[in-house]
């Protein structure tokens, strides 16, 4: 029984510790947060109705100081880069924020 109790302890820190994440993006951010995709606590997270984004992205965003839009700017870029794209490609957010860009995906396919 006690081994239970643990694992929900466990639970129950490891949701109040995601939550607490995404707090501090909101605040950075001044987004709103709608919710966990699915009510999965850690996954994808849901914002201002037209943002996701995954927790580790989400603290790699917070850890390394980014500016603030930043991140929204990657996504906004990404969509709007693959809209149309019959061949998609995808920069992850790390990468963006070393400075690779969609323009240099694009001239790197045409050679």
């Amino acid at each position: 029984m006690a081994k239970t109790v643990k694992l929900q302890e466990l639970n129950r820190q490891y949701e109040f510790v995601c939550n607490e994440w995404v707090q501090k993006f909101c605040n950075k951010q001044q987004i709103d947060f709608d919710g966990w995709v699915g009510d999965e606590v850690g996954g994808i997270s849901s914002f201002s109705c037209q943002y996701f984004f995954n927790l580790s992205d989400i603290i790699l965003d917070l850890n390394t100081k980014q500016q603030k839009g930043n991140i929204l700017n990657w996504q906004s870029e990404d969509v709007e880069f693959n809209m149309f794209n019959e061949k998609q490609q995808h920069i992850n957010y790390k990468s963006y924020t070393m400075g690779l860009r969609h323009e240099q995906l694009k001239d790197a396919s045409s050679e």
